[in-house]
């Protein structure tokens, strides 16, 4: 934890909470990303799996950056070992970087939001949660207090949503893959 808090302060990050031990479980820092976007920092102790990523519904799928400064950003990433790959390619009309180069194992991902975040919203990270009906999820979610932000609509990625609970905490929410 030690090495990657002084990478990505060398690589322009802040610290903003320290690295703190939580109990056998591992160790967690707070940081502001390049672009002063908020990320925490884990890292895994003894017996503590931690989280799983596309294991079925209710488990994340994906987390994603909407950054207001991709390129002051990207170095504390590379910082924490990303092997930055580009959807659409590094030129793209909104450029869009991944967690590996390997598009088909990212599990995160960078996008240029510059263009089209209103001003004054910092740069920030949402989950996407898996679900088995994103439509029934909306429903459920309303009838729970929350609101749809966006959608439902098809993507490439399967039928998707920005949702937020009754405290305006936005995430979105994906189907299963079919394939899963």
């Amino acid at each position: 934890m030690e090495q990657s808090i002084e990478a990505v302060k060398d690589a322009g990050a802040t610290v903003i909470v320290s690295p703190l031990t939580v109990c056998e479980m591992g160790k967690m820092a707070f940081i502001l990303d390049g672009a002063g976007a908020v990320l925490g920092l884990w890292e895994y102790g003894a017996g503590f799996e931690g989280s799983v990523v596309n294991k079925g519904a209710g488990t994340a799928a994906w987390f994603e950056s909407l950054s207001t400064d991709l390129d002051a950003a990207l170095p504390t990433y590379r910082a924490l070992g990303w092997d930055i790959g580009w959807m659409g390619g590094e030129d793209a009309p909104v450029r869009f970087a991944t967690n590996t180069a390997d598009e088909s194992k990212a599990t995160a991902g960078l996008c240029d939001a510059s263009s089209f975040l209103p001003e004054g919203v910092p740069s920030f990270w949402r989950p996407y949660f898996l679900v088995e009906d994103a439509d029934a999820a909306i429903e459920r979610i309303k009838e729970l207090g929350g609101s749809v932000i966006d959608g439902s609509m098809d993507s490439p990625y399967g039928r998707i949503a920005t949702v937020a609970g009754p405290d305006a905490t936005a995430f979105q929410i994906v189907n299963v893959p079919q394939d899963s």
